[in-house]
């Protein structure tokens, strides 16, 4: 195995989904990276699926996406960022869908923009919700399931008020359990 091949099997790979606004890819994965310790690999942007648009939702599957990412055949487990909005069938929309036995993930950053819901921007803010939500599904990634506490980055989070509640790291409890 060549050394770039096992820097591969060590590292997340981040791949975004269309153009991401901003230069946060780089800034959010070093930051990442004092939470969940680990290589971090952003590849060159791909094309949101095509078959992942509901034109009645006017949104993206998240499904259908994490069933492109199952197929890149990465030797590691891939995390798959976009601006567009995403939803579930369970629901309208998600700021993140996971599946931890495939170890793919996609997040979207649109709803964590203040300018989404007529706002002021507030690049702040957006960086706070954006990073919290990626250690969130990086979390679960890795094996970690949802917490009850509520500052714990691992809490579940529907909705920002949430989100913008429990920040980016790790309660004890999880931090114990998984031994980040």
């Amino acid at each position: 195995m060549t050394e770039m091949e096992q820097e591969d099997q060590e590292a997340l790979w981040i791949v975004p989904f269309g153009v991401i606004r901003g230069d946060y890819l780089d800034k959010i994965a070093a930051d990442m990276a004092r939470e969940i310790p680990m290589t971090y690999k952003i590849l060159p942007p791909r094309s949101i699926p095509r078959q992942a648009y509901d034109a009645s939702r006017k949104k993206y599957n998240a499904n259908i996406i994490l069933d492109q990412m199952k197929e890149m055949e990465a030797p590691t487990s891939v995390l798959g960022i976009t601006e567009y909005d995403i939803f579930s069938p369970k629901g309208d929309y998600v700021f993140s869908e996971t599946d931890m036995v495939l170890g793919v993930a996609i997040l979207s950053f649109l709803r964590f923009r203040q300018e989404f819901y007529g706002l002021k921007p507030d690049d702040y803010r957006f960086y706070q919700r954006s990073l919290s939500e990626t250690v969130h599904v990086v979390g679960h990634l890795f094996g970690h399931r949802h917490c009850s506490d509520p500052y714990c980055v691992m809490y579940n989070t529907p909705t920002l008020v949430d989100l913008d509640r429990k920040g980016h790291k790790f309660c004890f409890r999880c931090k114990e359990n998984k031994s980040l």
